[in-house]
This record gives structure tokens, sequence and C-alpha cells, in this order.
């Protein structure tokens, strides 16, 4: 339930935005509603999300479960709802989210998955072992191969 009630037909000059970011999310959230106060805010947003979210080496899918898993270790059981929520908008199997809590364990992870959950389960519990993830396990999966024979890549998650 919002705080303040701003209702989307009062705002059809931002219609164009709204309808971008329900058709990604599946829903419009409040959040960009109450955004839209500060149209610049909203936009600016609304673009570095779709940019964050963009397909490219690692998933839209997986960003979704490294999200939920990042919620769950940080308590945040309404961030970890609307995340596995949106997984399952962008193609998340519900036994994966089902499994979601025992990826370590579970064969319908991969190694790469359970890379890239490990380092969202560490950085949703402690920020300073967050900071760290960007070396060694947790980025190792997404590097291109050429950036480790060269001994680049130890350092940070290189994405096209």
């Amino acid at each position: 339930m919002p705080r303040v009630e701003i209702l989307r037909e009062d705002l059809p000059q931002h219609e164009n935005t709204f309808r971008a970011v329900a058709d990604v999310l599946g829903v419009l959230p409040n959040s960009t509603l109450t955004m839209a106060r500060w149209p610049e805010l909203m936009e600016a947003f609304a673009a570095l999300n779709a940019v964050v979210m963009a397909e490219r080496r690692v998933s839209g899918v997986l960003k979704q479960m490294v999200a939920a898993v990042v919620s769950s270790a940080a308590g945040c059981a309404y961030c970890q709802a609307h995340t596995t929520h949106v997984g399952e908008v962008r193609g998340l199997d519900q036994a994966k989210v089902a499994a979601l809590w025992d990826y370590q364990m579970n064969p319908l992870f991969t190694d790469a998955e359970r890379a890239a959950l490990r380092g969202g389960t560490r950085a949703g519990g402690h920020t300073e072992r967050g900071d760290r993830l960007r070396h060694g396990s947790t980025a190792r999966p997404f590097q291109r191969r050429t950036d480790r024979r060269a001994g680049r890549g130890d350092s940070k998650l290189r994405v096209p």
C-alpha cells in the first residue's frame, strides 16, 4: 500500500515509461509512480535499470536470482518477493525458485550460477564481504577465457 496516493491516470505524459517498466517487470511498481513526481529521476532510474538488467554475459534471470538471494540475506522479504516475481516474468523456472535457498547442493544450478548466488548471499549479508567479491571465485565463471590466460580478470568481472 503506497503512503502517497499517485494515480497513473493523473500522469498521462509518462505513459510510455510506465508501459516500458510494466512490460519488463510484469507490474508497474508504486515506486515508479512516486518517482514520476520528479520526472528526471524516474527517467534516469528507468534508463539505469534497463542497462543493468539488459541481457549480456550474465542473463537477466540470473541477475534476478542473485537479487533474490541478496534480498534474503539482507532480510528484506518485500524485495525477495518482487525479485523472484520478476525472475518468473523473465523466464525463471518455478522449480529453481523453490530450490533457490538450496542452490549450493541442488543439481538444477550450474557452477556459474552457484558462484554468482554465493556472491549475492555474501554481499547481502555483509557489505565489507561484498566489496571483496570482485576478487576470486565469484567473478571467474563470467570472465573471458583469454582474460584468465593473460592473468587479467582475477580482480574484476568483465562484461562486454
